[in-house]
């Protein structure tokens, strides 16, 4: 569809791991690398996991400029193993570790300008 014109950039995709169902993908460094190989170019990504490897996941996308979707529809559960308050108990921690990282949150007003959300 984005090669015959159909879909106007920002392109935008969500690489789902440990989500079980029919396309189920495990939670590994290799699943991402293949996912990444044949991601439209130029298209934005995030990736969203099920289940405890969701910080590996996560800091796998954060290193390598991807985006992550977080919250507890994903994943519920804190690295601890206890459930999570709230969503925003979850985005605290992501942001945190975004910042360990050396990576740059966006704010609201950045996000939706870098996905076009908004226009």
């Amino acid at each position: 569809m984005i090669k015959k014109g159909l879909l106007k950039a920002p392109h935008i995709i969500t690489m789902f791991f440990g989500w079980p169902g029919g396309t189920w993908c495990p939670p590994e460094v290799e699943s991402y690398q293949y996912l990444m190989r044949f991601k439209p170019e130029g298209c934005l990504h995030t990736v969203s996991t099920m289940g405890e490897d969701q910080t590996k996941m996560a800091t796998l996308a954060i290193s390598t400029g991807g985006n992550i979707r977080i919250g507890t529809e994903d994943n519920p559960f804190m690295e601890d193993g206890r459930p999570a308050k709230c969503n925003a108990e979850l985005i605290e921690r992501a942001v945190w570790l975004s910042r360990k990282m050396g990576r740059p949150v966006a704010t609201p007003a950045e996000a939706r300008k870098i996905t076009g959300v908004g226009k």
